[in-house]
């Protein structure tokens, strides 16, 4: 008869474990106790040991980091293509962006008339557009819709999305839908820069 497996985890003072094991890790086929089991919020895993969770764990903040490192990188990549197209005289015109800030009024005439009310505009910086993606509307829902615009970048540097006409403007948005558009429109605005 063989001996019960014991926990091969190692403990702070360098030894084993020890105690009687109830699993087998999947990744590094240690054996592991109940103490030395991998937890998710409460949830135990059946067969991971919290050695393998916590190196997981590192790994996911590692990449993390890594990708706000990149996203952050392309952004400045961004900043300094719209500041060369800015200074450059023989780039192109960016379009024009406007934002609805409410209705210019018929009036007795207008009523009369049945003419319809007019937009008021309120003109924003105008953006090169760089391709059409889709944004986040920042609208009180369990799932926000998600509208596709042309999409600019600012003189400042700043990705925005351009309405459709006759008016350009655009409701409430919260932001790309996907976070890595940021590397495309970066490649699109270097590109139109000549960079």
């Amino acid at each position: 008869m063989t001996a019960p497996a014991t926990c091969q985890i190692p403990l702070p003072s360098g030894g084993p474990c020890g105690i009687p094991a109830i699993g087998r890790c999947i990744n590094d086929e240690r054996a592991f106790c109940i103490s030395h089991r991998a937890n998710n919020y409460g949830r135990p895993y059946d067969n991971l040991c919290t050695e393998c969770e916590r190196q997981q764990l590192h790994d996911r903040h590692a990449q993390r980091q890594t990708e706000a490192q990149s996203l952050e990188d392309a952004r400045k990549r961004i900043k300094a293509a719209a500041t060369r197209l800015d200074n450059n005289p023989r780039a192109p015109e960016p379009h024009p962006r406007y934002k609805l800030v409410g209705w210019h009024s018929r009036g007795i005439i207008g009523a009369l008339t049945r003419a319809e009310p007019r937009p008021k505009l309120e003109a924003l910086d105008p953006a090169w557009i760089v391709g059409r993606y889709k944004w986040n509307q920042q609208e009180f829902r369990a799932r926000p819709d998600l509208d596709t615009y042309d999409t600019g970048v600012t003189s400042a540097g700043e990705v925005v999305p351009i309405g459709n006409p006759p008016t350009y403007t655009v409701h409430a948005v919260k932001g790309l839908h996907r976070p890595h558009d940021i590397f495309e429109v970066a490649e699109a605005i270097e590109k139109l820069a000549g960079m």
